[in-house]
């Protein structure tokens, strides 16, 4: 469920559009690409922020099941 409906989708979606652009640079700008001249750039960290929000609840979820409460990974005390 994370994989196939939170992460892949993005994940596919960024990497072809980043992909396309890179290949539209000459050699020489790929070797100092700026991430800044990426027309998609605010749009990519928008649904990033988006995506990562989204995964929190799978990410408490598994958190709980592995008995995991504190954000330095120590578990709960039973």
């Amino acid at each position: 469920e994370i994989l196939n409906h939170g992460l892949r989708p993005f994940l596919v979606k960024w990497h072809t559009l980043l992909s396309k652009f890179e290949d539209q640079q000459t050699e020489k700008q790929r070797k100092n690409i700026d991430e800044a001249l990426w027309p998609e750039r605010d749009a990519f960290y928008q649904e990033l922020e988006e995506n990562r929000q989204g995964m929190l609840v799978y990410i408490q979820a598994l958190s709980r099941i592995a008995g995991i409460s504190h954000a330095d990974g120590t578990k709960e005390r039973t």
